[in-house]
């Protein structure tokens, strides 16, 4: 089975890195592979020195109506000559399903977000992340609801023996793009009531954006500066997670949550807001799931884990295990295979 995986989206996020998480573990698995993303990407700079794949860079300069890099994808997949095309991001289903009038291959969407399924329709199937996502994807889709069953977002962190209990709980790390659908003016206001209650957390995000300069600003504001580390863009995060206490993941808007999964097979406490990425992995036994945009629910959230890290730690565990048999690279992966090797002879059959 030869497979093309295309996303042309440039900002670093939650499509970026289930790209990079497909090829890379396709590869691993032998299988010949075109990976197609933009020019300057995170992901290009990611791939660019892995051995086993094939890596086309696309300028895609004029948006949707850049026919120059439309003309380049199908050169390079006629080229490639691949039984599927595996596609991440809106643009990515427009530019195929042009280029796929002409070609026999199989395609495939990968769905993050409930408003992308509306791009949906030159695909053979797409597969939701989650039972939520299926929900909302009816409601906004119902002419064009055609999907396989459920396939997770998964992660290639190779999961902890066993969570490791500590005594107490004081550094709370946080990670992602740093723009207002994530929330962490909420995660610092939290900190602050935190701190002003007595309690002696610190906090470190990974992770730049366009508000970093404001978030900066507003630590001042709450006088948290000095307990608060901005650490930028890191490829080490789930490093980073390894030596933390608790997690946190404040957004406002999450649809899945690969970094949820990281902090899980890390072994650590999570809370979390109740959007649908979170609610889709936790229950209240698994994790401490907070109300979104509420800077009081937050604060109270961490501190009940502060409080109680056996609990805590209890709520890790059952989280590790579920994570071993439900999220992990090795029982994901074999189910995104067998759906492309399935569409494959539907289509060739």
């Amino acid at each position: 089975m030869r497979i093309a995986q295309v996303m042309l989206d440039t900002s670093y996020g939650e499509l970026q890195r289930n790209f990079l998480n497909h090829c890379t573990e396709f590869a691993k698995c032998g299988y010949p592979l075109l990976a197609v993303c933009r020019t300057k990407s995170y992901a290009l700079s990611q791939l660019i020195s892995h051995p086993s794949l094939d890596i086309v860079a696309i300028e895609n300069r004029l948006g949707y109506f850049d026919s120059a890099a439309i003309n380049q994808i199908a050169k390079s997949l006629n080229q490639f000559a691949p039984d599927i095309v595996g596609t991440y991001g809106s643009r990515a289903v427009f530019f195929c399903g042009k280029i796929r009038r002409k070609n026999k291959w199989s395609m495939f969407a990968s769905v993050s977000n409930p408003v992308y399924v509306e791009y949906v329709k030159p695909v053979d199937t797409h597969s939701p992340s989650s039972a939520q996502m299926v929900q909302i994807s009816y409601r906004k889709n119902r002419r064009r609801h055609r999907f396989t069953e459920v396939i997770p977002h998964f992660s290639p962190v190779e999961p902890v023996p066993e969570v490791t209990r500590k005594q107490k709980f004081r550094k709370l790390f946080s990670a992602g793009r740093l723009v207002s659908k994530n929330g962490f003016d909420v995660l610092l206001k939290a900190v602050a009531g935190l701190r002003n209650n007595g309690f002696d957390v610190e906090l470190q995000i990974a992770g730049d954006g366009p508000l970093e300069a404001v978030l900066r600003e507003l630590t001042g504001q709450l006088g948290i500066a000095d307990v608060v580390a901005f650490l930028g863009r890191r490829d080490d995060v789930p490093s980073l997670m390894g030596q933390s206490d608790v997690f946190v993941l404040p957004s406002v808007v999450e649809p899945f949550g690969i970094v949820l999964l990281e902090a899980v097979a890390k072994g650590i406490p999570i809370v979390a807001t109740r959007t649908t990425g979170p609610l889709s992995i936790f229950d209240a036994n698994s994790a401490q799931l907070v109300e979104i945009n509420d800077v009081e629910s937050l604060s109270d959230g961490i501190a009940n884990v502060v409080r109680d890290p056996a609990t805590a730690c209890d709520r890790a565990e059952r989280a590790l295990e579920f994570y071993r048999r439900e999220y992990s690279a090795e029982v994901v992966v074999p189910k995104i295979l067998a759906l492309y090797e399935r569409l494959i002879e539907t289509r060739h059959g």
